[in-house]
């Protein structure tokens, strides 16, 4: 059953780095900087806390920044900027900090990042190219973080390196469907695995 599940999230981190995020215009250089505070702190957090709450203060931040994207869109009309402009710089920093905490403490980034990419208005081919570039900056930069926590293990290692054909999988189904995805249905979904995912850290 655990290798179940554990193919079962391959596979959708596969989809997900190819199609939907959360289940390029952006300076992906100026946030994966502002992420750096976030990694320290998360690896903070991961030495003196126990899992439970890890998943529960990882699920409180995302269903904080998904009812933060709601507010933004629903107030659009009435604030100086234009719909679909730039989010506030306070926002984009403080969506660094909080992507580099969550992906540190969790790998649960990715949905923090579909919401703020999101907010700025990206369309979905460039969402996807600017999430490539900002994990790949970010996951180089956790490596020594992860290392001196002992998260290299043998057992990881072995695992991780099993399950990349079921990642490569999922990255070909996610290559196969985001073309044929309308923009709206692909907000629409983005912002409601956000918050599946959040509940999920809530819940389970």
């Amino acid at each position: 059953m655990e290798w179940v599940l554990l193919g079962c999230a391959a596979l959708i981190v596969g989809v997900a780095k190819t199609s939907f995020g959360g289940l390029g215009s952006v300076a992906v250089a100026l946030l994966a900087l502002a992420v750096v505070p976030g990694l320290l702190l998360g690896a903070w957090f991961l030495s003196v806390v126990d899992d439970l709450v890890l998943k529960r203060a990882i699920g409180w931040f995302l269903l904080a920044f998904v009812l933060i994207q709601l507010v933004w869109q629903l107030t659009a009309n009435r604030r100086a900027v234009a719909a679909d402009g730039p989010p506030h710089r306070a926002l984009s920093l403080g969506a660094g900090v909080l992507a580099g905490f969550t992906t540190m403490t969790a790998n649960a980034a990715g949905p923090i990042m579909a919401l703020y990419l999101q907010l700025a208005k990206v369309e979905k081919l460039r969402f996807l190219g600017t999430g490539a570039w900002y994990f790949f900056i970010i996951n180089v930069s956790k490596v020594p973080l992860s290392a001196s926590l002992g998260l290299f293990t043998p057992r990881v290692l072995t695992t991780s390196a099993l399950l990349i054909p079921v990642v490569l999988v999922g990255t070909a189904i996610g290559i196969a469907i985001i073309g044929k995805v309308p923009q709206r249905a692909f907000d629409v979904i983005t912002l409601l695995t956000s918050i599946l995912a959040a509940a999920a850290l809530l819940v389970l």
